[in-house]
């Protein structure tokens, strides 16, 4: 949320200090009544009485005359049918009893601190924009038009406090608009808080005279636009428009400029009047137009010249304060608008791929913890970039930004991002001693966002250089009390607020993860117990201090001071409050918030993508190895785990299916008949131009994959830049389909050997993705990790050249991958024996059958007197003309394990990863599957419905797995180089371990091996790093009428 309202700026430039001189430090309190309608009369005939006053304010604002009309036709809402956009909201299984108490008892005292305040503000300053939480005075910052109560009339209807809540309607809506408290407002304050305030109140009660009232506002809002440009003058002088000839300002912050764009939609979109989305569509082309012309193409400047529409001159770049929102908005629009509005998508995808590579940083802190924060970059060009590592409690609003963003535009790895950026606020808060993030501070920026260790002597180091005034290190630390980690804190304050739990509220709802309710409830009392006062709730001066040191008072005064802004109840209680609710209420699929946590009403369905059914989509994968060749489902397939990277110069964006059953990268092409078919079915994961790479290399005509009936893809092979997870393979080999019959590109991360142009034509094997990556030095050996994560997670990771020890349980065993045909070809292993809830060998023992590791494959394809075995015990009913074995839904709820051992490890697998929801009946009643199926006579298969539940190295270079039970939902990292002198670290050969067993001939891909070649010819060592690439795991988004 935004900045500006709330912030001591830092900007060393003349001007825009002028601008926001004495903004934050002095009361905005006026006894000043700058009246509209003394100098424009209402519309009337002379000798007529003046029209009637509007029956919500008395001065009329659409009946001031326009000076510079717009030419032309005006911008028109996009039309059409809304797209279906992915769900965002995780689906929150049944609580515990326990866990519904806990939740209830949080959300009690939430609860309880907002009616305190509301009550303190209906007593002391009914009718103010603040109340002044120490003295009972009041505050009127924001033209004396109610701010608190406007800016709370949604938290009243979603606390059920109803009374309250007419009582306030009632008042909000006779606030008259033609007096002000202050001779300037500002545009983007009064646009979030009371614009927006009334159109979240409309949405919840339907009370029509909250929509007029946002009319009004709108009206008002409009006169500030009136300009040469038709751009606005963010801080409006009224009485100075109703002079006419007015004109935008030379020296305007980009985010109030560009963070108009909500409310005025949605208000269009309710009224059906398209003339306040004209406004804001009129910015938002000025932004696309500029987008790739600023010093740090992709972003904006942090100052921007409205007067001449030029968004380039500034060389300073955030996401912080002054531009914050701007970016918010980006998703956030795409949703409002139904997806129909192809630009917002372009504007955030631009923005956040530069800010990434420049503005996100790792801090180094003691406990290593892999959180990012995001700081303030100087440019004058790209190059030239500089990054000030820099904190903002401000900028702890882009954790839900990249989280929300990452779910609405299929980008798995920004829902990454935006996790690591909310647990970075969430250490901030732990770390000082209050419990409660300061404002402003800088931290030493890490050199690697994948691995970094604290060194104190560095950071010792970097506390002496910003304090050169004292040469004592340790007095340094002690004078400035700077937590471990912490350089400098430039401003202390905490000011009541919202963006952190904004993120983590978000997040939790994205994810489910339960420790963000706790990280939640861990601020709110160390906020609550700090700034409580006997009327309500008060801003602190400073945060360093200790609960023991306020105790004592010896902290030179109390650090508490008379503020309270209204963002306080309306946003920072509001997400403390929806956190603790049920997750149903304001469901992140049903509503949108504004920058001043205000939900609009979506007006379309939004509808989690789906996995097409994953048996007949198995069978597929199963015919192609009987058959020794390539079966894929047809156009509405969804991947089941992937990860995004780019193909050429410039980069193209591709999301690619992680395919461990497979060797050869191979993407569509748009001109395909598949992706330029009804429906689009390849714009999900996007498709490469070669012709507008100038990298591209075209190397032969031979890519061709045949399937079972006789279609397939077929192309060329080529090279281009591939780049991903923070590294550059050029010259990497990959097929191109001109014809296909999958939306999706796929990267195959297996053997060499196994790849399409050594199995079918003859050719030898070519470096494919992970030994490209040992070659080029990215990584010490030709192996990974996988993790999966669980059915409900939404993303997992994938760890090239390293082993994340956080992320398994246990000790990590290693086992022999078995050959076929004399060569290492697939990951298979030897299954030993299947047991039940912790009884090794129980459901079959001795076994010793070959078993391929697969992440294509949704299920496990296990031996048919086995499967029916598990059967018998879970009470599962097959259907043969389903291929799919029914159970009863609430299998999942048990504490039943089927457990698989490997000569000696054992992973077991809990029924709530085996249990999938795959449809429902004709009363819509959920049908449930298990995830294990026959192989009938096949190479049994153990796909993700196993997979989910180990970590699993696969490591080339020495024909091994290692495997260990996973650690679902790890939030911490600790990662390991893998090299090939020591082999997988900490990892412990399984003795006597089963290495031969009868594979069935005809696995995926594989043919006559070429002559002299074998997988040890491409294990070729060279020292690097590992790196790490999010997943995402769509099967487990659900399957809903999949069958």
């Amino acid at each position: 949320m935004i900045s500006l309202r709330r912030y001591t700026v830092f900007v060393a430039l003349g001007a825009l200090i002028l601008l926001l001189g004495g903004y934050f430090h002095e009361p905005i309190v006026t006894q000043a009544k700058y009246r509209f309608r003394s100098q424009v009369p209402l519309t009337a005939q002379p000798g007529e009485a003046p029209a009637a006053p509007a029956p919500t304010g008395p001065f009329r604002w659409d009946a001031v005359p326009t000076q510079y009309p717009v030419a032309g036709p005006l911008a028109q809402l996009p039309t059409g049918t809304p797209q279906k956009l992915p769900r965002v909201q995780y689906q929150f299984p049944k609580e515990s009893i326990e866990h519904a108490a806990t939740r209830k008892e949080r959300l009690a005292a939430v609860n309880r601190s907002f009616e305190r305040c509301w009550q303190a503000y209906k007593q002391h300053a009914w009718g103010h924009d603040e109340l002044a939480p120490l003295s009972g005075g009041v505050r009127d910052g924001f033209g004396g038009w109610a701010a608190n109560l406007v800016d709370n009339l949604d938290n009243l209807w979603i606390m059920g406090m109803k009374e309250d809540f007419a009582q306030a309607v009632d008042a909000a809506v006779n606030i008259d608009l033609g007096v002000s408290t202050t001779e300037t407002i500002n545009v983007f304050e009064t646009t979030i808080r009371h614009l927006g305030g009334f159109l979240a109140a409309y949405d919840f009660s339907g009370d029509k005279r909250l929509l007029e009232k946002a009319k009004e506002l709108g009206e008002m809002l409009l006169k500030a636009f009136d300009t040469p440009n038709h751009l606005p003058i963010t801080r409006w002088k009224p009485q100075e428009a109703l002079k006419g000839n007015q004109e935008a300002d030379p020296v305007v912050l980009v985010a109030e400029l560009g963070s108009l764009t909500m409310e005025f939609t949605r208000l269009s979109q309710i009224t059906g009047d398209p003339k306040w989305y004209d406004a804001v569509a009129r910015i938002t082309r000025l932004f696309d137009e500029q987008q790739e012309k600023t010093h740090l193409p992709g972003m904006w400047p942090v100052v921007v010249n409205a007067k001449a529409a030029d968004l380039t001159e500034d060389t300073f770049f955030s996401l912080g304060a002054m531009s914050d929102s701007l970016y918010e908005y980006f998703p956030k629009m795409h949703a409002l608008l139904g997806g129909l509005e192809p630009v917002y998508k372009k504007l955030y995808t631009g923005s956040m791929s530069t800010a990434i590579e420049n503005n996100l940083w790792r801090p180094m802190v003691p406990e290593n913890a892999d959180i990012l924060m995001s700081g303030n970059v100087r440019a004058s060009s790209q190059e030239l970039a500089r990054l000030d590592p820099q904190g903002q409690h401000l900028v702890c609003f882009a954790g839900g930004m990249f989280a929300l963003g990452g779910k609405l535009f299929d980008e798995p790895a920004h829902v990454e991002i935006g996790k690591k950026l909310t647990n970075g606020c969430i250490w901030a808060y732990k770390a000082l001693p209050l419990g409660i993030m300061p404002e402003v501070f800088n931290m030493v920026a890490c050199d690697s966002r994948v691995s970094c260790q604290w060194d104190e002597d560095k950071w010792r180091q970097e506390v002496k250089n910003r304090h050169s005034e004292k040469p004592d290190v340790d007095e340094l630390i002690k004078d400035f009390r700077l937590p471990k980690g912490f350089t400098d804190i430039s401003d202390r304050r905490y000011i009541l607020r919202p963006e952190a739990i904004e993120s983590v509220f978000i997040l939790h709802r994205i994810t489910g993860e339960q420790y963000l309710q706790d990280a939640a409830w861990d601020m709110f009392t160390a906020i609550t117990n700090a700034t409580t006062t006997e009327l309500a709730n008060a801003a602190l001066s400073d945060v360093t201090f200790s609960p023991a040191e306020l105790a004592q008072g010896t902290t030179g005064g109390t650090t508490q001071f008379d503020s309270m802004e209204s963002f306080w109840m309306a946003e920072t209680l509001k997400y403390f409050y929806l956190i603790f609710s049920e997750p149903d209420v304001i469901s992140l699929d049903e509503w949108m918030f504004n920058t001043e946590a205000h939900p609009f009403k979506l007006q379309h369905e939004i509808q989690r993508r789906h996995v097409e059914n994953p048996i007949a989509r198995d069978q597929a994968r199963i015919r192609k190895r009987q058959s020794k060749t390539v079966q894929e489902s047809l156009a509405n397939e969804e991947t089941l785990y992937f990860m995004n990277a780019t193909v050429g110069t410039p980069a193209q964006d591709l999301r690619l299916h992680i395919d461990t059953g497979s060797s050869d990268l191979w993407v569509n092409v748009a001109t395909s008949q598949l992706c330029s078919s009804q429906g689009s079915p390849c714009s999900a994961s996007g498709t490469y131009a070669p012709n507008s790479s100038s990298t591209y290399q075209y190397l032969n005509g031979e890519f061709n994959i045949t399937y079972v009936d006789g279609s397939g893809s077929a192309g060329d092979y080529v090279s281009d830049t591939v780049e991903f997870g923070g590294v550059t393979l050029k010259n990497q080999q990959l097929g191109i389909g001109y014809t296909s019959t999958s939306g999706e590109g796929i990267i195959g991360i297996g053997y060499p050997i196994n790849e399409v142009a050594t199995q079918y034509n003859g050719g030898s094997p070519y470096p494919n993705v992970p030994l490209h990556l040992m070659q080029n030095g990215d990584i010490n050996s030709n192996a990974y990790s996988l993790w999966l994560n669980d059915l409900e997670a939404s993303t997992g990771s994938i760890l090239f050249g390293g082993v994340n020890t956080d992320k398994f349980t246990g000790e990590l065993q290693t086992l022999p991958i078995i050959k076929e045909q004399g060569y290492y070809a697939e990951f298979i292993i030897a299954l030993t024996a299947v047991g039940a809830n912790g009884t090794t060998g129980s459901l079959a023992n001795n076994i010793a059958t070959p078993a391929l590791l697969d992440s294509g494959s949704s299920l496990m394809y296990l031996p048919d007197n086995i499967v029916q075995t598990i059967y018998n015990d879970v009470g599962a009913q097959y259907d043969s003309s389903q291929g799919a074995a029914f159970v009863d839904c609430s299998l999942a709820n048990s504490d039943a394990t089927i457990d698989f051992t490997f000569s000696s490890p054992t992973i077991r697998v809990a029924m709530k990863e085996l249990v999938i929801v795959a449809g429902v009946d004709a009363h819509n009643n959920p049908l449930c599957i298990i995830g294990i199926s026959p192989a009938d006579g096949s190479t049994p298969v153990l796909g993700d419905t196993f997979i989910r539940s180990a970590y699993i190295v696969y490591d080339m270079s020495n024909n091994e797995i290692s495997i260990a039970q996973t650690n679902f939902n790890s939030t911490s990292d600790n990662i390991v180089e893998i090299t090939n002198s020591t082999g997988v670290p900490s990892a412990t050969a399984v003795a006597n371990a089963v290495t031969s067993v009868a594979v069935a001939s005809g696995g995926a891909r594989i043919g006559s091996g070429p002559t002299g070649i074998t997988s040890s010819a491409w294990a070729i060592p060279t020292a690097a790093i590992g790196y790490d690439v999010a997943l995402l795991g769509a099967l487990g988004a659900g399957i809903a009428h999949a069958l």
